[in-house]
């Protein structure tokens, strides 16, 4: 053979065992994916019980009473329809029938999406008016039917079920806070038990079973076109992994892995265009963190406000730091979701006619302290958005009798604020 076609042979060679390495490599380090619906099924269930739950878990109950709960507007009718979900710690959805076959989860979607509505327009009300005439175990009652609500928000484990879960703990705090002096002066036991007991989305919940869900949209996808990239469910599993990975351990390399690929869908138009399930899916991650720590910081606050009402019913004022609730208001203070080391900015502010006014604000999801200054008109919500500049400020301020000035003890001065209103 001549010295010409020895040396086709070998490149020949070597680019066909090239080849056949990097098959064999992919091969290795790809995940293999289900390829029946019992396949996608039992997987379901192993990604459940990865957090000690079992899927559709309760959600029969949660269907029989979405059923009425999705048109009553009557206090009683809500009362009565949401006491039946008070007791249940959890629920969970069934497992998808078969893939590509997400019944389950546009009913979860379409459930989820409207849970809010009874929250914000009956029992935020409800509670309200409980407040307002001192019947603080029927107040008790409403947070408690609040938290039943948020809890089925949760169920899905998807990240659209966290955010309305959010939504939900946020409208209710909300609501709370003009009424905690009345609180604090009750000293009520019940329902400062039932402002605490409430449920925080979990992101990693949300992420893993987000994950399970998007699999399933994603080979959807691609069995209706040759166009769609195969390696979406890899390089989409791996993403979920990686954010899952960066929201317990803050490791910020997972982070950018999953940026970096976000990046080359936004730029590479080709790229892109094969792998359009992905790219409308992983934009979401970056929401997962904030979204989460909102409802934690939500939640927090409004115990430290209930803490200084407490300490002011007492004292008369303020502190001049947060320190001074504990221990006798506090057990510790919680920190700043947003910075963990260091707990919620605040300043006693007083004047000549708020003696007994403050600022708690957390720094948002910028992490930036910008001394309790709120984020501009109009700009975004710094609670949740971390490109927002500015605090997220928790408006917690009284009229209280101001202190006496000096002056006040001077008959004269007197006359000269009569005169002078």
């Amino acid at each position: 053979m001549k010295k010409g076609a020895w040396l086709a042979a070998l490149v020949l060679a070597l680019v066909v065992g090239a080849v056949i390495a990097l098959v064999v490599f992919r091969a290795s380090t790809t995940p293999s994916y289900p390829t029946t619906p019992q396949g996608w099924a039992a997987r379901w269930e192993a990604a459940a019980a990865e957090f000690g739950r079992t899927p559709g878990e309760n959600w029969d109950v949660w269907l029989d009473v979405f059923a009425e709960l999705d048109t009553a507007t009557d206090r009683a009718r809500v009362a009565e329809l949401t006491d039946r979900l008070r007791p249940i710690e959890r629920f969970t959805v069934p497992v998808p029938g078969a893939i590509g076959t997400l019944v389950t989860f546009d009913q979860a979607t379409e459930t989820l999406g409207k849970t809010r509505r009874p929250v914000v327009e009956v029992i935020i009300p409800a509670l309200h008016d409980t407040l307002a005439a001192g019947d603080f175990d029927g107040a008790a009652d409403w947070l408690e039917r609040a938290w039943a609500l948020a809890r089925v928000t949760d169920a899905s484990g998807t990240i659209i079920g966290g955010m309305v879960q959010t939504a939900i703990t946020t409208a209710v705090y909300e609501s709370l806070r003009p009424h905690l002096p009345a609180i604090a002066k009750s000293g009520h036991a019940r329902v400062r038990e039932a402002m605490n007991a409430v449920a925080i989305a979990d992101p990693l919940w949300s992420l893993r079973m987000e994950r399970e869900l998007g699999l399933g949209v994603i080979q959807d996808d691609m069995a209706d076109s040759l166009l769609m990239a195969k390696d979406q469910l890899r390089l989409y599993d791996q993403a979920l992994i990686d954010w899952s990975l960066y929201e317990s351990t803050g490791d910020v390399k997972a982070r950018e892995r999953v940026r970096r690929l976000a990046e080359r869908l936004n730029t590479s138009t080709i790229y892109n265009r094969r792998r359009m399930a992905l790219d409308m899916m992983l934009p979401a991650l970056d929401r997962v963190g904030p979204s989460f720590r909102a409802g934690i910081a939500e939640r927090d606050a409004t115990r430290v406000m209930l803490a200084l009402e407490s300490y002011h019913t007492v004292h008369g004022q303020y502190p001049d730091t947060l320190d001074a609730l504990v221990p006798a208001y506090l057990d510790r203070l919680p920190p700043d979701p947003f910075r963990p080391a260091q707990s919620f900015g605040y300043r006693r502010v007083d004047s000549a006619d708020m003696s007994g006014a403050y600022l708690l604000y957390t720094v948002g999801a910028d992490g930036v302290d910008d001394g309790g200054q709120p984020a501009a008109p109009n700009s975004g919500n710094p609670l949740t958005n971390p490109n927002v500049s500015g605090d997220h400020v928790f408006k917690q301020t009284r009229a209280v009798p101001a202190i006496p000035r000096e002056a006040d003890s001077d008959p004269d001065a007197h006359a000269e604020d009569a005169e002078h209103p």
